[in-house]
């Protein structure tokens, strides 16, 4: 699928980045059409599980002894302020546009450039099997549903990784880099568990622009995508609960879910793929459970309030 598309939107080297975006563009339409051509799940599934999703993590937050009232609201605005794309060309107009409007002194040759540039680390040329997050704008590379299609996953499945997927990337919204007093006692426990004071800050904390362009944020370091995965793990945990998912059946939903943690980079900023699933997401109670572990001891997990069994 992916040599068809590059031979039918990329069979040269285009004369300028207008011509560039639009063959992403329609590369990412035709991604798109091949791959909800055979998928269980739509267009309007996924819209629906974004907005259950966030749903989902305002129920989180609201039940959360841990997060002070102001600060709940203040996290509600945030996840608020998060919008969807299921379109990779409405998602790259979007960019576009953002580009414009807070970034006058670049040319539209660099605002075009820059956007490309983004789409194109994640979704390649609309077969990427990771999510786009800039500036606000989640959007799913088709080739992570085409990923779940390959190894025959089930509509439900498909679903329940998703959600996983989603809950991670509507979470950074949320997390350390914005509320860092929230997850200070979540930060100790993990370098605890790792007999390392300086894991859940991997480098100092710096004001940097992506590696896209166009975007500041604070980089809160290895605590950022760690604190995205406790709240996609509570989302995933909660799904399978509701549908009775045990046995086999749950570790295939977490294997689903965890797909590309083993070949994430050795970025030191990011955790190992290892420790995401080791640490944090098959130590959820309900989880271990699920898989079978809960006549096991204990192992401890941490949270807001820090390290508990």
């Amino acid at each position: 699928m992916e040599t068809a598309i590059n031979r039918r939107f990329f069979p040269r080297q285009h004369r300028n980045q207008r011509d560039r975006l639009n063959a992403f563009i329609g590369a990412s339409r035709e991604a798109e059409r091949q791959v909800f051509a055979q998928s269980p799940v739509t267009t309007s599934d996924i819209e629906g599980l974004f907005n259950n999703v966030r749903d989902s993590l305002r129920g989180l937050i609201a039940e959360n002894p841990n997060i002070p009232a102001n600060q709940r609201q203040a996290m509600y605005q945030h996840l608020g302020a998060v919008r969807f794309y299921t379109s990779g060309s409405e998602y790259l107009a979007a960019e576009i546009a953002e580009r414009r409007n807070t970034n006058a002194s670049a040319t539209e040759e660099q605002h075009l450039q820059t956007t490309v540039n983004g789409y194109e680390a994640a979704c390649g040329k609309g077969l990427g099997t990771q999510a786009l997050n800039r500036g606000n704008k989640i959007h799913l590379c088709p080739g992570m549903i085409q990923s779940l299609l390959d190894r025959r996953a089930s509509r439900e499945e498909v679903m329940n990784a998703l959600a996983f997927t989603l809950g991670n990337e509507l979470s950074q919204s949320i997390g350390p880099g914005t509320f860092p007093q929230l997850y200070q006692q979540m930060g100790e426990c993990y370098n605890q568990l790792n007999n390392d004071p300086r894991y859940w800050a991997g480098t100092p904390q710096v004001q940097t622009e992506d590696a896209q362009g166009g975007h500041r944020y604070i980089d809160s370091g290895r605590g950022a995508e760690t604190a995205a995965d406790y709240w996609g793990t509570q989302i995933l945990a909660k799904r399978i609960a509701d549908q009775g998912v045990t046995g086999e059946m749950a570790v295939r939903a977490i294997a689903h879910a965890t797909d590309g943690f083993c070949n994430n980079s050795q970025n030191p900023q990011n955790a190992p793929g290892n420790d995401r699933i080791r640490l944090t997401v098959v130590r959820h109670p309900t989880i271990r459970e699920a898989i079978g572990c809960g006549n096991q001891p204990a192992r401890t997990s941490c949270s807001m309030a820090g390290a508990h069994r």
